[in-house]
């Protein structure tokens, strides 16, 4: 009788914290080629509540292949980068990053969340439609500077209903499970050392 309570309790709390993903970019069959060149973490933009544990995890995975050849924009002060680089930047714009920053790769993370709060809307026949969701769109996308093109682009979208949901950290959760879904392509698609 405890297994059946406790197995009924584990999967109300697993449907309760459903995140739903989505891939953006379907045509991403493959990783990257992590053998080669020195590598630089451009400034994450994300949410400054998620901004320092983003930049760490990715940090940390990259590390994992890269060692000491991965370093953050930040720890550089001999790198001249604008503040913000677009997403899908055209040629000439990645060859430039090779100018101000020496290094042969670069990786570039946006993320956009948003949170659709029905709450003000007095729907009186259906009030079901209420809902508090946050959604979050992740794109990582990795520039070869020597050739002036980029190498790598995945975007993953993800959503939580809030009210369904037991987590305090709707938006952490959804940006972080966007990442990982990211991270964990890469891991099983790329070529390591």
């Amino acid at each position: 009788m405890k297994k059946i309570i406790i197995l009924a309790l584990l999967f109300i709390t697993c449907s309760c914290n459903m995140t739903n993903y989505v891939t953006g970019n379907t045509t991403q069959t493959s990783g990257l080629d992590f053998s080669k060149g020195r590598w630089l973490l451009g400034d994450i933009e994300v949410d400054y509540e998620i901004k320092e544990d983003l930049t760490q995890l990715v940090l940390t995975d990259f590390s994992k292949h890269l060692n000491e050849r991965l370093i953050n924009f930040s720890e550089e002060n001999t790198v001249l980068l604008p503040s913000k680089i677009p997403l899908n930047p055209n040629k000439n714009a990645i060859l430039d990053l090779k100018k101000g920053t020496k290094f042969d790769y670069f990786i570039n993370i946006k993320c956009d969340d948003e949170r659709n709060d029905l709450s003000n809307f007095n729907f009186i026949e259906h009030a079901y439609y209420k809902k508090q969701m946050t959604f979050a769109r992740l794109t990582l996308q990795v520039y070869d500077l020597n050739l002036g093109e980029m190498v790598y682009n995945q975007t993953i979208y993800g959503s939580i209903d809030e009210d369904s949901s037991v987590t305090f950290k709707p938006k952490y959760k959804v940006i972080m499970g966007c990442y990982n879904k990211i991270i964990k392509s890469i891991n099983a698609k790329s070529i390591k050392n």
